[in-house]
């Protein structure tokens, strides 16, 4: 019954972020370079403000939902606001509660209008590799150090490590890899270091790889899993892929 409920909210969760990239995709780019839809210059806060109210329809609340664009996305909390930006990262993290059965939902994809920069292009194939190493490991018994330490080295061999920017700024996989959601947004198992105990069968799980630096932004690709005896399932069908033309 909790499985089932999350993949109710994990259904509204996507149809958000299909939302997120419908905006994105049928927008257009004015003489300065920032977006505009129906005429009027696109902001995060527009973005934001289209997604909780389609929760609101659905029986589903959220608040702070993450549209952050640009170096506003390289801080992991930053909300986002003012206009869209081609050619710069948008991270979308959407994470709806249920205002029936109290489960959450949680998902994050990060979309560039156009052509990314060649580091935004490197930074999300990281991503993406670490993310989908991780989800190649994951099974129950397997302790969630481990997939943390794998993501984290993937990309690290990328040529992103973690550490501090030349403005002494945190840059690289600043946060861990992941953690439990139910009737609470964070909850245990955390996917971390901090974590040597093996994953259940049937624990909820976010896995949320992520890179940050303050020249250019942030990536962060994050789906919500079931972890299985031999696997995972995975409650995000939503491809992961940057550009929108």
């Amino acid at each position: 019954d909790e499985l089932e409920a999350i993949r109710q909210s994990m259904h509204a969760t996507q149809n958000a972020m299909e939302l997120v990239h419908d905006m994105i995709a049928e927008s257009t780019v004015n003489s300065h370079g920032i977006l505009e839809l129906h005429g009027k210059v696109l902001t995060c806060d527009d973005i934001r403000s289209e997604v909780e109210v389609q929760f609101k329809r659905q029986q589903f609340s959220a608040c702070r939902t993450i549209i952050a664009c640009g170096k506003d996305a390289a801080a992991p909390h930053n909300i986002g606001s003012g206009p869209v930006y081609a050619h710069q990262p948008v991270v979308a993290d959407i994470f709806p509660r249920s205002d029936v059965t109290g489960y959450w939902g949680d998902m994050t994809r990060t979309f560039c209008k156009g052509s990314a920069s060649p580091v935004v292009r490197r930074a999300f194939d990281a991503v993406k590799k670490a993310s989908e190493t991780a989800l190649a490991h994951l099974k129950a018994g397997v302790p969630g150090i481990l997939l943390h330490q794998l993501a984290a080295k993937t990309m690290e061999e990328a040529g992103f490590p973690t550490g501090k920017d030349a403005e002494g700024k945190p840059c690289g996989f600043i946060h861990t890899l992941g953690h439990g959601v139910g009737l609470e947004i964070h909850e245990f198992p955390r996917v971390s270091t901090a974590n040597l105990q093996p994953l259940q069968e049937n624990n909820v799980i976010s896995i949320e790889p992520g890179l940050y630096h303050s020249s250019w932004g942030g990536i962060r690709l994050e789906d919500l899993v079931a972890v299985k005896a031999d696997g995972y399932e995975n409650f995000c069908t939503m491809p992961k892929e940057l550009e929108i033309p």
